[in-house]
């Protein structure tokens, strides 16, 4: 059987326009080459790239009883994923987030929280199957949801022998009250966030200095893992100095949306179901981004065709063919 996996955060219905070269002054009006709505937010990126690997994966998070809301859960069931944990609100609109992809693939986003301002409501409430691994991730920091919520729902899971990780999303709220965000991390197992969201919330520019910073705010025997675009992620770990994972080099365009959350699809995929140790499996949620990149997020793919990629020194260090 697969491992179920617990995704806890946000699901929204994205719209992503693409491509920008620059955006348009108040006022004036830009065209676009394509648009295409799509199931999104972190969890809902997470749950749709960790279905490819075959994970069994629990959403829980807040949507609205209306058109939208209902698109969500149908879209779950299509895609064969659990939807008994969702938390339907009257009166609350399902999120929407609208993002702009520029030429090179950077992005901007735009939300409507709607219903996922009740997480906090939910998360008190809300009790949880066995699992082998729980991902708090987009509106699950502080200020969105109080830390002492946080603390007793990884109590929680953590006393069921759950374990927790949490992937940041970058909100300058949150930066404002990084004690909050700090004592939150020191309680998972699993601490990940991007390049940016390690800077902004150590205020340390120097990316390698933010990494050791934040480990040692974490609790004893955790992962960190500082994802960085192109360049890979930046793993530190107990009684081991931290190590940089290439990234397989892309040659074109790609849109990056949802690529940091394919990396958590791919990195809890090698923990829960491979056994792997956090090395093996940063590099394989390195090298799962990059498949979903290149080849779209409904196609199959085999876990033994990106474990290969390394595994068969197809790729030297730098992430460059061999």
């Amino acid at each position: 059987m697969s491992p179920v996996v617990l995704a806890v955060g946000d699901l929204t219905v994205d719209q992503i326009f693409a491509t920008f070269r620059d955006l348009p002054a108040w006022g004036q009006e830009t065209e676009v080459d394509r648009m295409e709505v799509r199931l999104g937010g972190n969890t809902g990126n997470f749950a749709l790239a960790a279905k490819r690997l075959d994970l069994d994966v629990r959403c829980a998070g807040p949507i609205g009883n209306d058109d939208n809301g209902i698109w969500i859960t149908k879209e779950l069931e299509r895609k064969g994923l659990n939807t008994d944990l969702l938390d339907i609100r009257d009166g609350s609109a399902t999120s929407v987030t609208t993002a702009l992809v520029r030429e090179d693939g950077e992005r901007l986003f735009i939300t409507l929280p709607g219903a996922l301002t009740k997480l906090g409501e939910m998360l008190l409430h809300r009790s949880f199957p066995a699992a082998e691994l729980a991902l708090f991730s987009g509106w699950c920091q502080p200020p969105r949801v109080r830390k002492e919520i946080l603390h007793d729902v990884f109590a929680r899971l953590k006393a069921a022998g759950i374990k927790i990780a949490i992937d940041l999303a970058w909100s300058e709220a949150s930066w404002n009250v990084r004690g909050d965000v700090l004592e939150v991390l020191s309680k998972v197992d699993f601490a990940l966030m991007n390049s940016d969201e390690a800077t902004a919330l150590t205020d340390e520019a120097d990316l390698i200095v933010a990494t050791e910073k934040l480990y040692a705010q974490l609790g004893d025997g955790a992962v960190l893992v500082v994802k960085n675009g192109e360049r890979g992620a930046l793993l530190r770990q107990s009684g081991k100095p931290s190590v940089t994972i290439p990234a397989i080099k892309i040659t074109g365009q790609v849109q990056a949306v949802g690529a940091g959350d394919s990396f958590n699809a791919g990195f809890i995929h090698a923990l829960a179901a491979q056994q792997l140790d956090a090395e093996a499996a940063t590099a394989f949620g390195c090298d799962f981004a990059t498949w979903m990149l290149t080849h779209g997020r409904d196609e199959a793919v085999d876990p033994t065709v990106i474990a290969s990629l390394r595994r068969h020194d197809r790729w030297d260090k730098s992430g460059e063919p061999a």
